[in-house]
């Protein structure tokens, strides 16, 4: 990843995520899921690295996910997300900035 970048979208989230935690509401008919991203796939464009959702802590009808520092995207309500963990704080990023922060 690289480390300097100017970013088209970088918008700090605040409202699912807290003490180093996503929170993603999670439903059978529309499950929340979170990937970690190593860099691109010639096939699916970016490299993902799924987390089991048995490795997230159920809360109600939310699961929340322990990320670290890291590229990552994950789906809530049938909607992909892209972000970066920087310091202990999420960033909401494009796809293609995610796609940039791979391209040498």
């Amino acid at each position: 990843m690289k480390k300097e970048m100017v970013f088209i979208k970088k918008v700090e989230v605040t409202d699912c995520w807290e003490n180093g935690k996503l929170s993603l509401l999670d439903s059978n008919r529309q499950p929340a899921w979170v990937a970690r991203i190593n860099g691109l796939d010639p096939k699916y464009g970016l490299a993902r690295q799924f987390i089991n959702k048995s490795l997230a802590i159920p809360e109600g009808r939310c699961l929340c996910y322990v990320l670290s520092d890291g590229a990552y995207c994950w789906n809530e309500y049938s909607e992909q997300h892209y972000g970066i963990v920087e310091n202990g704080k999420l960033y909401e990023i494009s796809k293609l900035d995610m796609v940039n922060l791979f391209t040498e």
